[in-house]
């Protein structure tokens, strides 16, 4: 081969290896997502949360682990979620990790009720509890003890089975949960986490029970 053909050998492998660089800085973090509805949703949350306990007071949390899986709308949404309270005067002083055995290979606890009563009874200066996952089945000596405890709870999830019952039971005073139909996002350019979190979701009380989707 002449000193030509090595040249060129020489040119299209240095193509092909900036080619392969410029994708793997390109993909590595897998497809890029919108992280602000997340962010949205961390400090909406944290202002509802402030705003059900009077700006003051002190909160534990629930929250899923998703173990090796490295989301990065779960940072970014907690992030949003923690700086918001403190601004709002709300002190987060316990974060209690669950799992979802079909994503964590069961390693790991899953979310019961006992869970949950034992973090308030191992918590008792807390003034509720933030729950960024699904609720289990509770029975009624579940729901006795936590109306007892009298700690406020707040539940974000996408399911609502049987929450009409648990806010009439007193055993949660607040829910925010994803529309049945997202609203057709604003044209704004520059919109708030106010704005861009009443695209898909509402916040529930035991005062407007009725908007709770099915």
């Amino acid at each position: 081969m002449g000193k030509n053909g090595i040249l060129a050998i020489i040119a299209l492998l240095a193509l092909i290896a900036g080619a392969i660089l410029f994708l793997v800085r390109e993909y590595q973090g897998g497809p890029k997502i919108n992280l602000r509805p997340y962010q949205a949703l961390g400090a909406v949350t944290a202002e509802e949360t402030a705003k059900l306990l009077g700006n003051r007071g002190s909160i534990a949390v629930i929250a899923e682990d998703f173990g090796r899986y490295n989301m990065a709308w779960v940072k970014v949404q907690m992030s949003a979620f923690r700086s918001t309270l403190q601004k709002n005067g709300i002190a987060l002083t316990k974060i209690e990790k669950v799992i979802d055995p079909q994503l964590s290979e069961g390693q790991g606890q899953t979310f019961t009720a006992e869970v949950l009563l034992r973090l308030i009874q191992n918590n008792p200066q807390v003034s509720g509890v933030v729950i960024f996952a699904s609720l289990p089945d509770f029975s009624g000596q579940d729901l006795a003890q936590l109306k007892q405890h009298g700690k406020r709870i707040v539940v974000v999830s996408k399911t609502t089975v049987g929450y009409r019952t648990l806010f009439e039971s007193g055993a949660i005073h607040l829910a925010i949960v994803a529309r049945a139909e997202a609203r057709v996002p604003s044209e704004k350019k520059r919109r708030t986490p106010r704005e861009l979190f009443n695209d898909e979701y509402i916040v529930v009380t035991g005062a407007n029970l009725t908007d709770l989707p099915p």
